[in-house]
């Protein structure tokens, strides 16, 4: 078991799928709070596995355990990529019950929704936790990250980055409502 350990993987999402509404807060993230594309879409995947980081590494052992795997030859492998040389399942698939982007439905797939988009830099365990929620999810990266995008502006728009565009817009300190 050989292999280089590094600081970080990267992944080639060459676009993604939001919807106007989605797309419109992302690129408002970018305009006007900030963000560079490439570091918001980073910290919404960080964000998001941070978050959910026990769900995902359960699945991943439940996965595991259900193709017959060591916990360290079943994380190698899915580090290695999306084309992970994993066993088959012995008996079947692991019941993940509800998982945290089960209530986001994928983004339509159309010309509209498509946004380009390029690489995404994640650091070596959320690399890996992405091909664990791809496994769960039964989705590829594009679909996933699209996911993870949406649940992102669904979460944290209102308390997070609607609040700074408001206190700029109205050149208030504090808000109407807010303490």
């Amino acid at each position: 078991m050989n292999f280089v350990l590094e600081m970080s993987a990267e992944v080639r999402i060459s676009y993604i799928y939001a919807s106007d509404e989605t797309w419109s807060k992302f690129e408002q993230a970018c305009d006007r709070l900030g963000w560079q594309s490439k570091a918001l879409i980073q910290q919404i995947i960080h964000s998001f596995f941070a978050k959910h980081k026990d769900f995902y590494c359960q699945a991943a052992l439940a996965d595991a355990e259900a193709r017959g795997m060591q916990e360290q030859d079943y994380y190698v492998a899915l580090k290695s990529g999306p084309d992970a040389d994993l066993a088959p399942y012995k008996k079947h698939r692991p019941d993940f019950g509800s998982t945290p982007l089960a209530i986001i439905p994928d983004p339509e797939a159309s010309k509209e929704n498509r946004r380009r988009y390029n690489m995404v830099t994640l650091s070596d365990f959320n690399y890996v936790l992405l091909h664990s929620a791809m496994l769960v999810e039964r989705a590829n990266p594009v679909e996933i990250v699209s996911r993870i995008v949406a649940w992102h502006f669904i979460e944290y728009w209102e308390r997070s980055y609607l609040p700074q565009i408001r206190h700029d817009d109205e050149h208030r300190f504090v808000l109407e409502g807010n303490t």
